[in-house]
């Protein structure tokens, strides 16, 4: 059975909503004049799939520190670009461990897109997996993606078997200088490759829950997932699944389509949708 999973952090992909120039344009723009909406769609993705990518490190991370011995442990691993080390400390009488996972201008060799990670991630861990206890919280030290800083703490809770609870509450600081605020709880279900204890590429997830926060530009919003998202782990993007955003004062509501199934194509293509006008827009994970 693979550890990892229970492990999961997820903040899965969704959305956060960025980009308009203004709160009173926000309230006032039309579909008709152009990309706006469309921006916030892609932009939240971009967003959200920074969360994720910290959820899909801890795990890889993790998974591989279950055959340590107890105690202080640490290893270095070499990416196509830079290193990333972990150094672990346990705590038999509170059964409690903590890795604090250090990058140095770290690519990793198994994602299929490029992005470069700084600073550190701390991970504390109470309980097992197969206990009936478990909590992992995640915190980050001067981490960035990309030069693009993320703080905050995502709390992952086991509420049953293979299913978890995962809140965070935070925001990216983006190169800019601008920041997105973002506050959400969901529930992660391992639905696929829990049958190959070693391989963690055929991992496949469906997260249902909602969000909140302000974007770049100091708007509101909220998001709904109203039909569970679905993250295949050997793909960059979300590969199906829909959400329903409502933006500023004038409660736009802009629904996003990323597929149908889990089989679906991993090409980033997702279809928005605002006032029953449709367009296709294409998501870069190398962003």
């Amino acid at each position: 059975m693979k550890k990892h999973l229970y492990y999961s952090l997820l903040g899965i992909s969704m959305m956060a909503l960025v980009g308009t120039t203004s709160c009173k344009k926000d309230d006032n723009t039309s579909v008709d004049n152009g990309t706006t909406y469309l921006s916030y769609a892609k932009d939240a993705d971009q967003v959200d799939s920074y969360l994720d990518e910290v959820s899909n490190e801890a795990d890889e991370v993790m998974s591989a520190a279950e055959s340590k011995s107890l105690g202080t442990d640490s290893s270095i691993d070499q990416g196509s670009k830079g290193r990333r080390v972990r150094y672990t400390h346990r705590y038999y009488d509170q059964n409690k461990r903590i890795d604090t996972i250090k990058y140095e201008n770290f690519v990793s060799k198994r994602q299929g897109f490029t992005r470069t990670k700084n600073g550190m991630i701390i991970i504390e861990q109470t309980g097992g997996p197969l206990q009936d206890t478990f909590v992992r919280k995640i915190t980050f030290s001067n981490f960035t993606i990309n030069g693009h800083s993320i703080e905050g703490t995502k709390t992952i809770t086991k509420i049953a078997n293979y299913t978890f609870s995962i809140t965070f509450e935070g925001k990216i600081t983006f190169k800019d200088g601008t920041t997105h605020t973002r506050s959400y709880t969901r529930t992660r279900t391992w639905i696929a490759g829990y049958d190959t204890p070693l391989y963690v590429w055929d991992d496949v997830y469906s997260i249902e829950g909602s969000a909140q926060g302000t974007n770049r530009k100091g708007i509101s919003y909220t998001h709904t997932i109203t039909k569970p998202l679905i993250i295949r782990a050997d793909c960059p993007y979300i590969v199906a699944g829909t959400v329903e955003m409502i933006v500023g004062k004038n409660q736009k509501t802009i629904t996003i389509n990323y597929g149908e199934d889990q089989n679906s194509t991993c090409d980033g293509t997702i279809t928005v949708t605002v006032d029953g006008e449709t367009k296709q827009v294409q998501l870069d994970a190398n962003e």
